[in-house]
């Protein structure tokens, strides 16, 4: 199993040789400051329009969730399941297929219906895995859906990097992506602590639960965010037309 993933890597080195490199040219490089300042750069930015930051940590989620799930998941196969190392080992093989599954399948999803709506569906497809996790605990459904769960956070994450580059500008990419790693790294140590304490006094299905209800709050505000879409392809009319 070790060397099968050490091959993915070297096969991973191997396609990123084969993608075509240009250097620009006459394209002022910007000095790297601290971390922090980085950060601080990408929050300025954003903070001009609040419907990016409510987007952008929205569709951190499902990601979060994957992380916070390497904690809950094996109690869950062994205090609720009744379940063995055999059902984890399986479980990582079948969301490996499903993150696969997606990096095929979603490029062709935003080609045909656009990034916004791929974040929807995708993020849609993630929450009902973790609500069938929480609703029927049976080994057979956690295998099945598990194959959901990777296919949903893996497409959910290309469409939203895809709609970062697509709506930031190349010079503050780097910078904007330090403040919601920043954020998202807060989010999940906050989420793991509150976590483990749910398992200790509740039980590991409330705290899947609430990853459920947390789910359901991020689709809201991603549903919210919708106007900055609708806003953007406005804009991408109004130059069209100018140009004509």
């Amino acid at each position: 199993m070790l060397l099968a993933d050490s091959m993915t890597y070297f096969a991973g080195f191997g396609l990123f040789w084969l993608i075509p490199y240009v250097q620009s040219k006459g394209v002022a490089v910007t000095r790297a400051g601290s971390m922090w300042s980085n950060v601080a750069e990408g929050y300025r930015y954003l903070k001009t329009n609040p419907l990016l930051i409510l987007f952008f940590l929205c569709a951190l989620m499902p990601f979060i969730c994957v992380m916070v799930g390497n904690y809950l998941y094996p109690i869950y196969i062994t205090s609720v399941l009744h379940a063995g190392a055999g059902v984890m080992g399986a479980a990582d093989m079948i969301f490996a297929v499903g993150a696969v599954a997606a990096g095929i399948s979603v490029p062709l999803l935003m080609n045909r219906f656009g990034p916004y709506t791929t974040t929807i569906f995708t993020f849609i497809l993630f929450t009902i895995s973790i609500v069938f996790f929480y609703s029927v605990p049976l080994v057979g459904i956690f295998l099945m859906f598990k194959t959901l769960n990777g296919w949903g956070n893996a497409g959910s994450r290309v469409a939203r990097n895809t709609i970062l580059m697509e709506m930031v500008p190349n010079r503050l990419i780097g910078r904007v992506n330090s403040f919601f790693n920043t954020a998202g790294m807060g989010m999940r140590v906050v989420l793991i602590a509150v976590c483990t304490q749910i398992v200790a006094f509740q039980g590991v299905r409330s705290a899947i639960l609430l990853l459920g209800l947390l789910l359901l709050v991020s689709l809201i505000g991603l549903l919210f965010s919708r106007n900055l879409f609708a806003s953007a392809a406005q804009r991408t009319t109004d130059v069209i037309t100018n140009e004509a």
